[in-house]
């Protein structure tokens, strides 16, 4: 069974009065996120109301795309959410845990669930939001005009390290 999930996420809880970083690359993605359209594609693969609940989208969809950017195990993945509180708030949780996410073996589902299609096709939408105009501004003009940029993947891992990771797109370096 699957239960649609709140729009946004209005605050994150971290003991010792910490605030993550808002420069964080997971804080960023999780703004960047579709969030809604997710659970939208996600609820399509659920036909009852009854049963048990699922985990939500934003969950399944945030713990594959962590494991297929980071390029780790099914129980790495969970352990790195557990371990990171920046990457919990990319999941959608409200608090910071130390308890496991879910299983491990919860990640198949997750698989049957969201497609690498799905995944794909989502970080387009929200890579093409926010590294187009950034790449214009960013790449050398000449290069541009060359047409170089039109060959560069606006999902790519590289682009989005580079203007959603640590350093900001004003610092981060060319080339």
């Amino acid at each position: 069974m699957h239960r649609r999930a709140l729009a946004g996420q209005l605050k994150f809880g971290i003991p010792f009065g910490v605030e993550l970083d808002a420069e964080n690359r997971w804080v960023k993605l999780a703004s960047i996120m579709p969030w809604e359209k997710i659970d939208e594609l996600y609820a399509q693969n659920f036909e009852s109301d009854s049963g048990e609940v699922a985990k939500s989208s934003r969950l399944a969809f945030a713990a594959l795309y962590i494991q297929n950017r980071l390029d780790i195990t099914d129980v790495e993945t969970v352990d790195q959410i557990r371990e990171t509180p920046s990457m919990q708030y990319f999941c959608g949780f409200e608090s910071y845990t130390t308890q496991k996410p879910f299983d491990s073996s919860l990640m198949v589902h997750f698989r049957k669930r969201i497609s690498a299609e799905m995944i794909k096709e989502i970080s387009e939408m929200a890579y093409g939001f926010i590294t187009l105009p950034l790449l214009m501004k960013h790449l050398p003009w000449n290069k541009i005009q060359n047409g170089i940029a039109s060959n560069l993947a606006v999902g790519d891992g590289e682009i989005a390290d580079r203007h959603i990771g640590s350093e900001s797109p004003a610092t981060a370096k060319h080339g």
